[in-house]
């Protein structure tokens, strides 16, 4: 059965060139965005395996001449990343008219900005009526994407009646491709991606929010569970008495944080999916800091270089805490502990003294109750096997800084069984041992 067809135009100079906003080239000193490809009659495969790094999987575009043109596929780093795809051994069901090719709708919210989304700006500039086509992880929580990249997709000109989400593969009559104007690591943007995303603010009808200082945390993550830094909630009370302004991004709306991040004089991020968020400007006269929860990380550092006058990371972890799911310690989940004198240099920096308002008992109290919080939340939800198994080397990271009774009496009072009521048997008796039960 043929899928609805997408709206058919026709594909010649004058409707492109109609579809493009004229003062992108006139008058903004835009530099001219590249051309888009077009594969007619072209199999797309949804995803059907989805690799946990690099945040990507094997479906998309069965690609001709794949290794030619290769800004058409998936990059990284200024190097395509994604493996040849077979074509269906049955005939894919027709998709009729023109689309866009959108690429991996993840639930990411900064690899969405920063690697997956960045072909939308040209291609809706060139051909603002047309629908896109995305694929999602397979499994069924993913199915249908975060409603941020709905909302991101709109900030770029795609509503959301204009997504379709692939579930099985299709033939598309006619495929349009823009390159990835932006990619992660440290691939510079092309030279129209920050006037290009000035345009886009402009048209959204932004109003920047002055501020002074504006710090960006990780607030809430740990019980997610995910990472952050322990003591944040008391490191932004601080900072809110210091007249900082913290901002939560799970609060706030694409607009609302692209405004504020327009009218800050400085930026202070915790390491995270946020500090993408500041892509969605171009330059601005800014000092950008990023405090780092995993240690030599440089996130965004390509990508903020060309935005503000002032970029620094601070190594602000002195201690990580992690499990060890697959024998190896999991960075994306681990518990960071702060190097306090790393964290008053970098508030320093803004002209805030930290050193002068902190309240070591109060600080140790709030770290060791977020200790809690997160170790619980790694073991609690799913109680997954792999993660029992080698408890051990994360209880042996607690005692390395003395925090063992605190480790035994979270571990302790979780419960014996799975959600499902499937006893963790054997593994749970290993627990016990580790406890001294």
């Amino acid at each position: 059965m043929a899928e609805p067809a997408a709206p058919r135009a026709a594909a010649n100079a004058s409707t492109i060139s109609a579809g493009i906003d004229a003062a992108l080239h006139r008058g903004t000193g835009l530099p001219p965005l590249p051309p888009l490809a077009c594969e007619e009659n072209i199999v797309v495969l949804p995803m059907s395996r989805a690799y946990p790094q690099p945040f990507w999987g094997d479906g998309g575009p069965v690609w001709p001449e794949f290794g030619q043109r290769t800004w058409r596929r998936f990059n990284r780093d200024g190097k395509p990343i994604d493996q040849p795809l077979l074509p269906p051994e049955t005939e894919p069901a027709p998709l009729p008219g023109e689309w866009i090719w959108g690429g991996f709708a993840q639930s990411q919210f900064g690899h969405l900005i920063a690697e997956q989304l960045t072909r939308l700006p040209v291609a809706l500039s060139h051909r603002p009526q047309l629908p896109a086509l995305f694929m999602v992880r397979p499994e069924p929580a993913f199915r249908d994407p975060p409603q941020f990249f709905y909302d991101l997709c709109a900030w770029y000109g795609l509503p959301r009646e204009r997504v379709r989400i692939l579930h099985h593969p299709v033939r598309v009559e006619a495929l349009h491709v823009a390159p990835q104007a932006e990619q992660l690591l440290d691939h510079p943007p092309a030279p129209y991606a920050l006037a290009l995303a000035d345009r886009i603010a402009e048209r959204n009808g932004i109003t920047p929010q002055p501020h002074d200082v504006v710090y960006i945390g990780r607030m809430g993550m740990l019980a997610e569970p995910k990472a952050g830094h322990a003591g944040e909630a008391y490191l932004a009370g601080l900072l809110a008495q210091a007249g900082v302004t913290v901002l939560d991004p799970l609060r706030h709306s694409v607009r609302q944080q692209a405004e504020i991040y327009a009218g800050a004089r400085s930026l202070i991020f915790a390491e995270g999916s946020a500090i993408h968020g500041r892509q969605l400007i171009g330059y601005r006269p800014q000092r950008i800091t990023i405090l780092n929860r995993r240690p030599g990380k440089r996130i965004g550092r390509a990508a903020l270089t060309p935005r503000c006058d002032d970029l620094a990371y601070f190594e602000a972890t002195a201690t990580l805490l992690c499990v060890y799911p697959n024998g190896q310690p999991n960075l994306l989940s681990a518990l960071s502990l702060y190097d306090t004198a790393q964290i008053f240099a970098a508030f320093a920096r803004h002209g805030i003294d930290l050193a002068a308002r902190w309240d070591e008992a109060a600080y140790q109290a709030a770290i060791r109750a977020d200790a809690r919080t997160w170790l619980a939340a790694q073991y609690r939800p799913h109680l997954k096997e792999e993660f029992w198994r080698r408890i051990a080397r994360t209880r042996d990271e607690f005692t390395a800084i003395g925090w063992q009774d605190l480790f035994k009496d979270v571990i302790a009072g979780l419960p014996s069984e799975r959600p499902s009521g499937t006893p963790l048997g054997r593994v749970r008796r290993r627990v016990g041992r580790i406890l001294g039960d």
